[in-house]
């Protein structure tokens, strides 16, 4: 059940990776629109951990997605803008460390 699951997800990340292209160009087209409290607006929606745990693989896509974004919006900002944001980061790379722990390297 555990390898079916990590297949699930794999498979979903990797699609969802094709979907990325769709953000990217809504990313590059506002890409003045990218401020600080934009960012932290984009972090502070995503749900929390606990949350995540609970939901479904289409729900957890869906935030899978979500957290993209706002890492892409972050990465956007500069350093110095980046640093205003430390502590609400944290909360994408908890999220993003619990999405990496759902794939398992095949054997």
């Amino acid at each position: 059940m555990k390898k079916y699951l990590a297949v699930i997800m794999a498979v979903l990340m990797v699609t969802g990776l094709f979907g990325c292209e769709k953000i990217e160009n809504q990313t590059e087209d506002s890409a003045a629109d990218v401020t600080v409290e934009n960012v932290k607006n984009l972090i502070e929606e995503l749900p929390a951990l606990e949350d995540v745990e609970s939901m479904s693989l289409e729900d957890q896509r869906i935030v899978y997605d979500q957290t993209q974004a706002a890492y892409e919006a972050y990465s956007q900002l500069a350093e110095e803008e980046r640093d205003m944001l430390s502590k609400e980061y944290e909360k994408i790379e908890e999220l993003f460390g619990y999405f990496n722990t759902l794939v398992e390297p095949a054997e």
